[in-house]
């Protein structure tokens, strides 16, 4: 029996893309009335949601250049004290999103020796 390979979202959400673009297309093809209010209404939302994009892209990428895993578990490490608690609360706080996505960091933190009251 064949391992079925877990391929990464970006890959699958080409596909995800080209798909809608062919439906758009089909829908404008049969029903251009109902095609062009459907399309502008698409680009308003993108448009909108924009900015916000590229602010979460922006901070997430000056994290990443700033921080360091192995700094954030010198903060969080065994040999922290306060300073470690209200780390983890200030982490706690701005995690958004679902709790799986925080799984990788999180293990990564632990091996390099983060404690595991702040994990929690």
């Amino acid at each position: 029996m064949k391992k079925q390979q877990n391929k990464p979202f970006a890959f699958r959400g080409k596909y995800f893309f080209l798909s809608v673009c062919i439906l758009y297309g089909m829908l404008f093809l049969f029903n251009r009335e109902s095609a062009q209010p459907a399309l502008l209404k698409s680009v308003h939302i993108l448009v909108r949601i924009l900015p916000i994009f590229v602010v979460v892209i922006l901070f997430t990428a000056l994290l990443n250049y700033f921080l360091q895993p192995r700094q954030i578990a010198g903060y969080l490490g065994r040999d922290s004290s306060y300073a470690g608690w209200l780390w983890a609360l200030a982490g706690g706080i701005i995690s958004h999103g679902p709790m799986y996505a925080w799984y990788p960091l999180l293990e990564d933190l632990r091996s390099q020796g983060m404690r595991d009251e702040l994990l929690v």
